[in-house]
């Protein structure tokens, strides 16, 4: 839907100005690529040799050097088909699937700006906590 997509971008543009935090979750995640000028594999099936499938339920991450989470191995949610091709410009990938799919990134230069594949908002794990209450505090520190 162009209005809707119009919309979100306009409204990503004033949270990039304001250097407001932001978790792009899911389609959040791959919004932002797209408005920092990446690319999506619209099915990763079809895009990516030897993948996993992402939509299965769960699979492993392998997440590294970032200011946000945990570093090491997760276990996520997963349900997507689509997922980051190539990053935008300052998006730095930290999380990938043993596939080599892009699980989260960061933006460089922005306080608190995370796009996560995996619906962490469905999860009770610590890891999931931990993503949550980094965010919070940002946006209490943003305030």
């Amino acid at each position: 839907d162009r209005e809707r997509i119009d919309f979100e971008f306009s409204l990503l543009s004033e949270i990039i100005k304001q250097g407001k935090p932001l978790l792009g979750i899911c389609y959040g995640m791959q919004l932002v690529n797209v408005f920092l000028k990446g690319s999506l594999f619209q099915n990763i099936a079809m895009g990516k040799e030897r993948s996993i499938d992402h939509r299965e339920g769960s699979h492993i991450i392998s997440v590294a050097g970032n200011p946000y989470v945990e570093q090491g191995l997760h276990r996520v949610n997963s349900s997507h088909h689509q997922a980051v091709h190539v990053g935008g410009t300052a998006v730095r990938p930290f999380a990938y699937a043993d596939d080599g799919i892009i699980e989260a990134f960061y933006i460089e230069q922005q306080r608190f700006m995370v796009g996560v594949q995996w619906h962490p908002e469905r999860g009770s794990d610590a890891f999931s906590r931990s993503l949550f209450a980094n965010f919070i505090k940002a946006c209490v520190e943003h305030e």
